[in-house]
């Protein structure tokens, strides 16, 4: 969930499964913004195969931190942009070794909130912090979160960090709350903010400077799996989201990995669907239009991160 591109032409979904398996790939796959109806390349690898992770990016790398393949991890690794077919170089480590965290940031930090860690207890609230100019230390923990919870997704702009949605243990306890973490005083707890139209799960975000945009996912009441996104306005954060798009697919669209620029937000992959290679944009001059179906994923990916 970026505030805006990491500084490239380029977005990045790394990790997952393919073809509706359990067993995780390492690769990372590129989108060309300017090419974007064409397939993703396959670029260098992350240094272990996981999936279920969350992402942040400075101008020059991204972070993939934490997942599951099946037992946890807290391994953060960094891919280089510059040089994007070689291996993502391990650093961090995060906190508490998880899945299911999400991830933003601004240009000098990125924040990972949230998650399943398998333990006791088993859904965390907790915010690690990812300092850019120091990446090799462990993370420090920041926030936490107003709820244990996982599967919630994460936008941002330069000044704060947007954790929406999620789920928490006994399932289905969905929430529609949207977290808001002030980088400027990083360790006082996030504050509710509007909640979104819907309570939802194992969704994703992407936005621009002004708008953060929280993508389909696992809806309570149902039906239970939808496609509508809802835009959070940075301007007047405490009003409920507004619903847009929606995404291309009339259901089932969940656990996806979004990405974008300044003007477009892509998602991609679908955990109950063939279909999840197909890459859907968002126009956010045009934000309450159907998203477009564009190029497609190297294969049929789910549970990425972008």
């Amino acid at each position: 969930g970026a505030p805006s591109p990491a500084g490239t032409d380029y977005g990045y979904f790394g990790g997952g499964t393919f073809g509706g398996g359990s067993s995780s790939k390492s690769v990372i796959q590129r989108i060309d913004f300017n090419n974007d109806t064409a397939t993703s390349v396959a670029k260098g690898n992350e240094s272990i195969t996981r999936q279920n992770r969350g992402g942040s990016s400075s101008v020059t790398h991204g972070y993939l931190a934490g997942g599951n393949d099946p037992s946890y991890v807290s391994t953060v690794d960094r891919t280089d942009y510059s040089n994007d077919t070689a291996t993502a170089s391990p650093k961090g480590p995060i906190t508490i070794a998880r899945a299911y965290a999400a991830g933003t940031h601004n240009s000098d930090y990125g924040y990972h909130g949230g998650g399943y860690s398998g333990g006791t207890p088993n859904h965390v609230s907790t915010v690690d912090r990812i300092d850019y100019s120091n990446d090799t230390p462990t993370t420090v923990s920041k926030g936490p979160l107003t709820n244990i919870k996982n599967g919630c997704a994460a936008v941002g702009n330069q000044s704060y960090g947007y954790w929406a949605g999620g789920a928490f243990t006994p399932w289905p306890t969905i929430y529609s709350l949207v977290d808001r973490l002030d980088y400027s005083s990083d360790t006082t707890a996030a504050a509710p903010k509007g909640n979104l139209t819907r309570a939802r799960t194992t969704t994703s975000g992407a936005g621009n400077a002004s708008y953060g945009y929280i993508g389909a996912g696992y809806f309570d009441p149902g039906p239970n799996a939808g496609s509508n996104m809802d835009r959070i306005d940075y301007s007047n954060d405490s009003a409920t989201a507004l619903a847009r798009g929606p995404y291309f697919k009339s259901s089932n669209a969940w656990w996806m990995g979004a990405t974008g620029n300044t003007s477009y937000g892509y998602w991609a992959g679908d955990e109950q669907n063939s279909s999840g290679s197909t890459i859907g944009r968002l126009d956010y001059s045009n934000d309450t239009a159907t998203a477009v179906v564009k190029g497609t994923l190297a294969g049929y990916m789910q549970r990425l991160c972008g």
